[in-house]
């Protein structure tokens, strides 16, 4: 029997935020995939093959617009992200929406806000697959 449940790639680099993300969804019944950053996101995502990303922007090795950059290089059908991030600025925000991101969530976040941004990413990723 085929999984059909949503697959999502959590890429973060600090181990409780990690673990709070990765819980909070687990009542939309997903697939979670959790990486500390962005050179293990890129090396596990072909594979996975998510639909949705939440993506941090400040993490070790490859941060989060490297790792966007890469992505879009070399998938053909990139999965819709949404940054996780501490960064509010206007400069972050901009490149965010060069790079097509669908939603940026501000840290601290309410995990109640997160899994309904995720939620209506998923179910418009739905609506959209089938049509």
């Amino acid at each position: 029997m085929t999984d059909t449940r949503p697959r999502i790639l959590v890429v973060e680099d600090d181990d409780p935020t990690r673990s709070i993300i990765a819980a909070g969804l687990d009542s939309l019944s997903a697939e979670v995939l959790c990486v500390s950053d962005g050179e293990e996101a890129l090396a596990r995502v072909e594979d996975f093959d998510p639909q949705l990303i939440l993506l941090d922007i400040m993490m070790p090795r490859v941060n989060g617009f490297q790792f966007l950059r890469r992505y879009h290089q070399e998938c053909e059908d990139p999965a819709p992200v949404i940054i996780v991030s501490a960064k509010n600025d206007q400069t972050d925000r901009f490149w965010a929406e060069r790079f097509g991101v669908v939603n940026y969530v501000v840290k601290p976040f309410s995990i109640v806000d997160l899994r309904r941004v995720v939620s209506d990413q998923l179910a418009r990723t739905e609506v959209a697959s089938r049509s």
